[in-house]
């Protein structure tokens, strides 16, 4: 998931990564124990905005936020 002009990108990408490859019971525990959602706004060079959504109290995945109202909602 880079996103081109923001560098950031890449930590959620591994974060992303890291989510992918956990067997789908160890990302249950996880997503259990964790119970959160973490909304990222990044801001590149530009001045551009881009947000990231990381959601480990029901899904276990990361998404794009389309809006900042998305991600503080905790939604893609």
């Amino acid at each position: 998931m880079p996103i081109a002009g923001f560098t950031s990108s890449a930590i959620i990408d591994q974060v992303t990564g890291v989510l992918a490859a956990l067997p789908a019971e160890s990302r249950k525990q996880e997503v259990n124990r964790t119970k959160a959602v973490y909304a990222f706004e990044v801001t590149n060079a530009q001045g551009a905005k881009h947000y990231f959504v990381v959601d480990l109290k029901q899904a276990g995945r990361v998404t794009d936020g389309a809006s900042e109202a998305d991600a503080a909602k905790g939604q893609p």
